[in-house]
């Protein structure tokens, strides 16, 4: 069973090297355009691990871990300059990640969720409640200590935080105790997180398997959820999971997507009664990168397969894909279109809502990653990171864009 893991660890360690990012930000404009605002992360490398606009679409917040120190730094940018605003430093001992996750709430407050564990006892994980302006105001901390094989620290804590109401707060945890028993668990909670209802479900996967983590938890519009995230069999490797809950966490239906790729998803859109995924697979002996997105149907069925292909390689790093105002998609990656042999470029994909690519426009030079947040009906920031710069600039900078719904600059 160890050689598994380790095998699993190797692959996912490839994910982390290829998404790294810089910390300790100081702003550099190397762009004429006022809409794109260009900055250099000074020695150290982080990933960039989530973000979220405000309720206004005033504020931009992301969250970078350094991978070699586990501290993550949390960044406020006013999407009127693209300016940073303020930023805080997060030194818990041992940190793993804040995930893909923070959440605005209804309430005005940013909340975020800090994965960290400690050798010899076990994970934990920390949700801290912030203001807008980045002052803590409340942490809520759930250890696990009889829940982490010593050679699996950082697999068995993944969880996502969502919003099904005001004053409402639910979320998903991915269970694996040492004898690999494995499972999610379901937690509703007020607003000030006192448990009011508890599912654990370890009845979804049955097998010789577990899910490696919860992507994503969101409301659906009939009161329920909709979760997806990764899981691993021996058979099949790397698989991706989306499940259908209703409002007590029952399970209404799931399915798996399998192929002797490495599959990712990306995030989950419900839109006219279909269910929009955005994926991608790693070909494990050519090392190379498809997207393509899924129409499933409101009873879990496959209903589309979109290839996003260009006239280059596709490759995506990130884990980020918006809805635009006239039902498609905005879907961010990484191409050779436009580039050196040994370059990339950011690639942002407009899908429509009937799964067909309306166009494309490329960004930047020398790109490893890219997410896309939105920020009203027509307007979205495009965060991608580029690589080879000098030292005196960092040798890496993340570069932020206004959109249009077409992937078109706002100038």
């Amino acid at each position: 069973m160890t050689k598994r893991f380790t095998i699993i660890s190797g692959r996912f360690a490839f994910y982390i090297f290829a998404l790294v990012l810089l910390s300790n930000c100081s702003k550099v404009d190397v762009n004429t355009r006022s809409s794109t605002k260009s900055y250099s992360f000074d020695t150290k490398f982080a990933t960039l691990q989530a973000g979220v606009v405000d309720n206004n679409g005033e504020y931009l917040y992301i969250t970078l871990l350094n991978i070699f120190t586990n501290e993550t730094e949390l960044f406020k940018f006013d999407l009127n300059t693209l300016e940073k605003v303020k930023s805080y430093s997060v030194e818990l001992p041992n940190t793993i990640t804040f995930g893909h996750n923070l959440l605005y709430a209804t309430d005005n407050h940013l909340y975020g969720l800090q994965q960290s564990y400690l050798a010899g006892t076990g994970n934990y994980e920390v949700t801290t409640k912030f203001t807008p302006d980045l002052q803590i105001v409340g942490t809520d901390t759930v250890f696990r200590l009889d829940s982490v094989p010593p050679f699996i620290p950082s697999l068995n804590l993944r969880s996502r935080l969502c919003q099904p109401a005001a004053g409402q707060f639910a979320r998903a945890t991915t269970i694996l105790d040492y004898n690999l028993k494995y499972g999610i668990r379901y937690e509703l909670m007020d607003g000030e997180f006192n448990r009011v209802k508890t599912v654990v479900d370890t009845s979804s996967y049955p097998g010789i398997g577990f899910r490696l983590g919860v992507n994503q938890m969101l409301p659906t519009s009939d009161g329920g959820y909709i979760v997806n995230g990764v899981s691993a069999t021996p058979t099949t490797g790397i698989d991706f999971f989306i499940e259908k809950r209703d409002a007590d966490f029952n399970q209404l239906w799931t399915t798996t997507y399998s192929t002797p790729a490495v599959e990712n998803i990306a995030g989950t859109i419900e839109s006219n009664g279909y269910f929009y995924s955005y994926v991608k697979e790693l070909n494990p002996e050519t090392q190379i990168y498809n997207l393509f997105m899924l129409q499933h149907d409101d009873q879990g069925n496959l209903v589309k397969r979109l290839d996003l292909k260009s006239s280059g390689k596709e490759t995506t790093l990130r884990e980020t894909f918006e809805q635009t105002a006239d039902g498609g998609f905005l879907c961010p990656g990484m191409t050779s279109v436009n580039a050196t042999q040994s370059s990339s470029k950011a690639i942002l994909y407009k899908v429509s809502p009937d799964l067909e690519i309306e166009s494309y426009e490329v960004f930047g030079e020398s790109v490893i990653s890219g997410n896309i947040y939105k920020i009203s009906d027509n307007k979205f920031v495009y965060v991608y990171g580029e690589m080879g710069f000098g030292p005196e600039e960092g040798d890496l900078r993340t570069v932020l864009t206004c959109v249009d719904q077409n992937g078109k600059v706002i100038k």
